[in-house]
């Protein structure tokens, strides 16, 4: 619970615009916390954001292990859940390198669910940066998820006013 507050406190003070509150509120969080892998993928983006380089190197040495981690133990037991929460560690180091060739080949040919191997083969685009396939994958979500894409305005639900 503590990790989720951390993270949603990280990402309210980095949309705020103004890196004051951003940096008095990093400065005195424990730094196991920050590196937690709940909170490991805010911690980064702040720290880029505050341009702390040790901490950033850190963090980033942090966030490719926690990646290989992550899909050494989700990709042999054929966990989508779990291969796609490390492609999202992967999409913050932009490094292709990383990427096993085998993966893409793998999820498209074994991942059932259509939403789950959409996102991890747009990810894995996104990491390459095949555009032209990030595209057609976002034309594939919104056709998987409709009701999360509404095509115009009439279509979106309505705030009441109060």
């Amino acid at each position: 619970m503590r990790s989720r507050l951390i993270s949603l406190q990280i990402g309210a003070y980095a949309a705020s615009g103004d890196t004051n509150p951003l940096r008095k509120f990093m400065k005195p969080t424990p730094s196991l916390a920050l590196l937690s892998p709940a909170t490991l993928r805010q911690s980064l983006a702040a720290w880029r954001r505050l341009e702390m380089k040790q901490e950033t190197a850190l963090a980033e040495v942090r966030v490719k292990e926690t990646f290989r981690k992550i899909l050494e133990n989700a990709w042999p037991e054929r966990d989508m859940s779990g291969v796609t929460a490390a492609l999202h560690f992967l999409l913050e180091l932009q490094d292709k390198s990383l990427l096993p060739p085998a993966l893409e080949a793998d999820v498209a040919e074994w991942c059932a669910e259509p939403i789950l191997r959409n996102e991890a083969l747009f990810c894995m685009a996104a990491v390459r940066e095949d555009w032209e396939t990030c595209a057609t994958r976002g034309l594939e979500e919104i056709r998987l998820q409709p009701a999360n894409y509404p095509k115009k305005d009439a279509d979106r639900p309505r705030m009441a006013r109060i």
